[in-house]
This record gives structure tokens, C-alpha cells and sequence, in this order.
């Protein structure tokens, strides 16, 4: 599952901080953040549509999808700990279940509802189904990205986004994503993604799969003299 808040566009983002790895004693601090940045995300609230029982699922959730990627894959945050990437690398881009399990997804069915967890299942097995056709078989896969709802807009998001690009390209390596949130779409499209499929997942809840090939980086052009 990969569910994405909305960034800003390139242009309106001020200069962001370094990029660190994210550390195991900082799960605290970054599940709380996660879930301040995906509460009201579209697919969240497909998934749990009753506001307090979504408050609880959410840092839930996140938090095993970050210990996830901080276990076997990357987890990419600002200095500040205000905005975090969860990337599955090209080598183990098709999440297991019984590292999932291992991750803290065991705790769902305690922690949702019944329907919740019949919905959370229906939007994995067409996420899965979408990576599978369009990622291919060896990509960096963007499971989650988030920023503080009140540290966005300035620039988190697309350093942590460069920071990956930048590798993929360098080695030609496929990036992947699917997100729900619409504005994001254009956005990303400017990061080099293109739109491959859409998929309805519910009325009003729409997947997109997006997939961005490896870039060469352009020669600066010279001047001639007149």
C-alpha cells in the first residue's frame, strides 16, 4: 500500500533541509507525524470513514508500513524529523506478509474494524495488481510520503524526492507510485512520472499508478559568441 499527502509544486517550495536516514528510536515521533499527515487522507477515509476510529487506525497503519521500510527497504527524513520517504528498493520492491507481519501489521484487526480491514484488503489487492503490471519487475517503489500538516509547502517533499530520483537515475532504475489524492497527479508528472493507469477503487476513490523511467541528466548548454 503506498498513499501519498499532497506536496506543493516545485515552484512555490523554499529551500528544504538535508536529507538524513531515519533511525529506530524516532518510530515515536514519526508514526505521530504520519498520522497528523494521512488522517484525512482520501483512501483513510474510505478505508475507516468514522473520525475517531480513523484517528486511531492511521498512526497504526503508517507505522508499519515506516518500520517496514526502516527494516527492509530505505526511510528517508528532513533533519528536523518534519517530513519522511518510505522507499522499497528496486532488489525487494513487492512487500511480503510475513514482513509485514513482523513490521506491526499483526495489530490491524485490533486496532480496525471489521469493514475497515475487508476495505483496507480491497484497496491492497488492486494496488498490488497495478504495481505488478506497471512497475515491473525491479523498481524503487514510494510507499509513503508525508510532511507535518504544518511544515508543508516549504520544500520537504521534493528534497526527499530528489534524493531517490537522483540515485535511480544515475544507476537506470524505474521509479513507482500510486497515489489518490488528484493534485498530486500534475505534480509528480513534473518529477518525471507519467500516469499509467487509473483504477476506481470506490466512487470518488481513484488509484493512480504512476511510473517514471530513468532520466539522463542534461549537458548545460554553451554560449556562442556572435
Amino acid at each position: 500500500m503506498e498513499v501519498v499527502t499532497q506536496i506543493a509544486p516545485p515552484r512555490e517550495r523554499q529551500a528544504a533541509r538535508a536529507t538524513v536516514a531515519a533511525r529506530i528510536e524516532q518510530l515515536p515521533t514519526l508514526t505521530a507525524m504520519l498520522g497528523r499527515a494521512f488522517v484525512d487522507d482520501p483512501l483513510i477515509q474510505f478505508i475507516e470513514p468514522d473520525p475517531v476510529w480513523r484517528q486511531k487506525l492511521t498512526p497504526v497503519l503508517y507505522g508499519a508500513v515506516l518500520r517496514y521500510c526502516l527494516r527492509y527497504g530505505q526511510a528517508d527524513i528532513t533533519s528536523d524529523a518534519s517530513a519522511v520517504a518510505c522507499w522499497l528498493l528496486p532488489s525487494h520492491c513487492q512487500p511480503s506478509l510475513v514482513r509485514e507481519l513482523r513490521s506491526g501489521m499483526w495489530a490491524l484487526p485490533f486496532r480496525a474494524k471489521t469493514n475497515a480491514l475487508r476495505r483496507l484488503l480491497r484497496f491492497d489487492a488492486l494496488a498490488k495488481a497495478l504495481r505488478a503490471e506497471f512497475g515491473g519487475s525491479n523498481h524503487w517503489y514510494l510507499w509513503s510520503l508525508a510532511v507535518d500538516p504544518s511544515q508543508q509547502r516549504k520544500g520537504h517533499a521534493s528534497t526527499l524526492m530528489r534524493s531517490v530520483l537522483t540515485r535511480a537515475d544515475r544507476s537506470g532504475e524505474v521509479c513507482y507510485l500510486e497515489t489518490q489524492n488528484p493534485v498530486n497527479v500534475p505534480i509528480y508528472q513534473r518529477y518525471g512520472f507519467v500516469l499509467a493507469a487509473r483504477a476506481e477503487l470506490a466512487p470518488g476513490v481513484i488509484i493512480h499508478a504512476m511510473r517514471r523511467e530513468p532520466q539522463a541528466a542534461q549537458a548545460p548548454s554553451r554560449r556562442t559568441s556572435a
